[in-house]
């Protein structure tokens, strides 16, 4: 039959890892790569999208937003997720979001419940 857990620990009988950080491999946070249209779009586009989606940055190096889903690189059955959902556009806190996230900075953003 099969055996009571009951009073057993799940995992007690797993050995301690050893965390000597000299052999953890590093681990690269940034899977950002801008698409040329979003790398090269002038400063004074940016802050007029930026504008227009009330979108508020602060910080250095912040990357340029996405203006449409197809500027962020995702692989095709994210895409298509995205277009089954309906979206035509990002939202502004996927627009400017997710370039700052997939870039591995830190990022506290505020938008309304929903918005993605």
């Amino acid at each position: 039959g099969s055996r009571s857990m009951k009073g057993d620990m799940p995992g007690q009988n797993l050995r301690k890892p050893r965390w000597d950080m000299s052999t953890l491999e590093p681990f690269r946070k940034d899977f950002y790569v801008p698409t040329p249209t979003v790398a090269d779009r002038p400063p004074a586009d940016v802050s007029r999208y930026r504008e227009s989606m009330e979108i508020t940055t602060h910080g250095d190096g912040i990357p340029n937003p996405i203006c449409h889903f197809e500027e962020v690189n995702f692989p095709d059955y994210v895409m298509k997720e995205i277009g089954k959902q309906g979206f035509d556009q990002p939202t502004a806190i996927q627009s400017q979001g997710w370039p700052i996230a997939l870039s591995g900075r830190d990022m506290v953003g505020i938008a309304q419940t929903g918005s993605g």
